[in-house]
């Protein structure tokens, strides 16, 4: 299932391997679908993007700001939201902070 979300300029994304993901299943994955990224709407003051992005399950998109960089590693912040991660089959891939 596709993440959809908005970027505004300068916002970023993070991609990075799931925590449980085998790093051998997820470049076969890689290998036979790649991961598609598509601009679905600009609006109209061109100052926010929304994006569908289309990546193996083995991997976690995540916006910027749920993720908390320091020299050595990246760790989701904790928002008391559940799993962030969205690794349920009915949840998209990330969970919304607040």
């Amino acid at each position: 299932m596709p993440l959809i979300l908005g970027r505004k300029a300068g916002q970023k994304l993070i991609i990075t391997l799931a925590p449980d993901a085998d790093p051998l299943e997820c470049l076969r994955a890689l290998q036979a679908d790649g991961i598609e990224i598509t601009v679905k709407e600009i609006n109209d003051h061109r100052t926010m993007v929304r994006l569908m992005i289309d990546a193996p399950r083995e991997l976690r998109v995540l916006r910027d700001e749920l993720v908390e960089h320091d020299d050595a590693t990246t760790h989701l912040k904790q928002c008391g939201t559940g799993r962030i991660d969205g690794d349920n089959d009915d949840a998209p891939h990330e969970a919304l902070c607040q």
